[in-house]
């Protein structure tokens, strides 16, 4: 897990520029650091060091020479420590050259295939069985990777900068790009501190965030900074600096309708629980540490409850006797959830540690908080999720394992309901229709929630298009809170998005790993890089259990009103009853009306800092609906965001 930078353009730039970029993302990486310098048009390739690096090389500051292409790389050691994985890495002649962030976690297995092909291997790491997976496979290497990652590599025989990034955005990577000039990082603050580089206020992204609360456009909240998709990757011509973006992953989805089959469940069921194991198992190579995020949820206590299982039957030394779990706790609040996380304590021997998030804790935090996560986000509950990975890092923890990703593979979302009883409308599945609705009270949801989606989304697939704008517009609090020529200049934008409120009539499995999945995944790439930990999602990333999941018939994942309903059976006799059958879920809740209006005063200088995009005297106005409709937050997260990057 690391931090990467680079840049191209089309004449030599000074290596200051690369240096400062690695800077800036050095808790990404804080175990070394490397570079390299290219005269592209030579092929002429110099390996410098800095201050941090583990590695005997000329001095990056020392550098003079005339080079247009340049790697840095700060790295966090988790597989093989030694300075054989030093990056950037090349391959055995010197032709192919890469900068890598993330983890391939069936590296072993890879490499083990690559060496019966002829490859002969320095290190222990994945790096390295990276960079040979491209020499023999070119560009289609990434179906073989099982993991996260985010990777340039440059190839001197064909003159281009390959890259990519994991299936479902796990390892983010930005770029910025002008004729002649290709820039791209880990992060945005590496590129928006880059002097070449023009950047600035998208206010459209602003423009949706405030009035929807939606935080991934396309285009990004800063100008002329883009994210590469997940599943895609890229080739950028160093001769004629064109970049292809192309996509290399579609999982195959089952969008029929069937009857439940007790055969077929059972099959199921036991295809799931093991693959479970397996994406569990191979998340626990590690050379440091290991650790899990434990919430008390279905999901994070199946991730606990697992490693327990597998630590048992095969000690694995970097998780140590006893796991190490780590919790969010509010004690005395209905959204506390260290109840249910001690069973599984008491269940496991773990050893338990607890940090208690409060509003002070939050006011002396909030601007690390925003320079971590760089880009407005949705709650508070991000803070609670920093804090833990905080609390790993003070007890020398380095990897931590978490639940990410369960929620969207099993259906365990309420909005989930309202596509699966919309898919049993389209199918006529009257019966089958009937007899879930009965069950309801099984669910998270209840009757006036899921019919209120059915005829919302039913009603809004008829309506016509200038009105579906406008509704939208009126029906929201916020809109009165924005300037009216702000207001007006994306009047227009309103229809575009209509998927905010549309739910698929398809299937509910073409609804699994969704764009919430990769906003989720941010906010735990960064808060958890912030402090050099590494975080790995079994149930986000692992190729062979989402693609199960998703040829897996919608009638064995929500049955009798229960969400996860796969899911809870697969880790019966594993997890606590008691969360086995959960029926409430509270997801990952911090009390923020409470720690807003403790601090309100300081919140309130916030709102009033920002007159660009809203009226602060209208927020004033509506600041109790806004706080019930939990979107205060947003305008006061503009402020802040504005008041740390501009």
């Amino acid at each position: 897990m690391c931090g990467i930078a680079g840049i191209f353009s089309r004449n030599p730039v000074p290596s200051t520029i690369i240096k400062d970029m690695a800077d800036v993302i050095k808790r990404r990486g804080p175990d070394d650091e490397g570079y390299i310098a290219v005269n592209t048009r030579l092929g002429e390739v110099e390996v410098l060091a800095g201050n941090d690096s583990v590695i005997s090389e000329r001095r990056i500051d020392d550098f003079r020479g005339k080079a247009n292409l340049y790697f840095g790389h700060r790295r966090l050691a988790i597989i093989d420590l030694s300075a054989s994985a030093h990056q950037p890495m090349k391959n055995d002649d010197g032709t192919i050259w890469l900068v890598y962030n993330g983890e391939i976690y069936n590296y072993i297995e890879l490499r083990d295939e690559l060496i019966k092909r002829g490859y002969r291997f320095f290190s222990n790491s994945d790096t390295e069985v990276l960079l040979k997976s491209y020499e023999e496979w070119g560009e289609n290497c990434v179906e073989k990777f099982n993991g996260m990652w985010a990777f340039v590599i440059y190839d001197r025989r064909k003159k281009i900068l390959f890259g990519s990034r994991d299936r479902t955005g796990v390892k983010p990577f930005y770029y910025y790009i002008e004729p002649g000039l290709f820039i791209f990082s880990s992060e945005i603050k590496p590129i928006i501190k880059n002097p070449l580089v023009r950047s600035g206020i998208n206010s459209k992204a602003v423009f949706y965030y405030l009035l929807f609360g939606y935080e991934d456009p396309e285009d990004g909240f800063f100008n002329g900074i883009h994210e590469l998709p997940p599943a895609h990757s890229f080739v950028y011509d160093l001769s004629n600096f064109e970049l292809k973006k192309f996509l290399y992953w579609r999982p195959e989805t089952n969008t029929k309708m069937e009857r439940f089959d007790e055969k077929h469940f059972k099959e199921y069921v036991e295809e799931t629980r093991r693959l479970i194991f397996d994406a569990v198992s191979i998340r626990l190579r590690s050379d440091v540490p290991i650790g899990t995020c434990l919430s008390g949820g279905l999901d994070s206590s199946t991730v606990a409850c697992f490693i327990h299982e597998i630590n048992r039957d095969k000690r694995i030394e970097e998780v140590g006797e006893r796991q190490r779990v780590f919790t969010a706790v509010f004690e005395g609040k209905e959204i506390d959830e260290s109840r249910w996380a001690e069973k599984v304590v008491k269940k496991t021997g773990a050893e338990w540690h607890r940090v208690s998030p409060d509003s002070q804790g939050l006011i002396s935090d909030l601007e690390e908080l925003m320079k971590a996560q760089e880009i407005p986000f949705a709650s508070t509950s991000i803070y609670a999720q920093f804090r833990v990975m905080k609390l790993a890092k003070e007890n020398g923890v380095k990897v931590l394992l978490d639940g990410q990703g369960g929620d969207e593979i099993f259906a365990g979302y309420p909005h989930f309901y309202i596509s699966f009883f919309l898919e049993m409308i389209k199918n006529f599945a009257i019966f089958h229709f009937l007899k879930e609705f009965l069950k309801i009270q099984n669910s998270p949801v209840d009757y006036k929630y899921l019919l209120k989606g059915i005829l919302k989304s039913l009603g809004w697939r008829i309506a016509p298009r200038f009105l579906k704008a406008r509704m939208r517009e009126m029906a929201k609090i916020e809109a009165k809170c924005l300037k009216v020529d702000f207001l007006d200049a994306h009047r227009k934008d309103l229809g575009e998005y209509e998927e905010f409120l549309v739910f698929s009539l398809n299937s509910l499995s073409s609804k699994l790993i969704e764009k919430s999945l990769r906003t989720l995944l941010r906010y735990e790439d960064r808060s958890s890089m912030w402090f050099s930990v590494e975080a790995r999602t079994p149930f986000s990333d692992d190729i062979n259990l989402i693609e199960l999941q998703m040829r897996i018939p919608s009638v064995y994942k929500i049955r009798n009103g229960w969400s996860k309903f796969l899911l809870r059976n697969a880790v019966r006799g594993i997890l606590p009853q008691e969360i086995v059958w959960r029926r409430d879920k509270k997801g990952f809740l911090t009390p923020e009306k409470e720690w807003i209006l403790d601090r309100w005063n300081y919140f309130e200088d916030i709102i009033f800092s920002e007159r660009e995009f809203f009226d602060p005297e209208k927020v004033l106005q509506f600041k109790f609906q806004l706080l019930n409709e939990s979107s205060l937050w947003r305008f006061i997260n503009i402020g802040l965001w504005k008041k740390v990057f501009f």
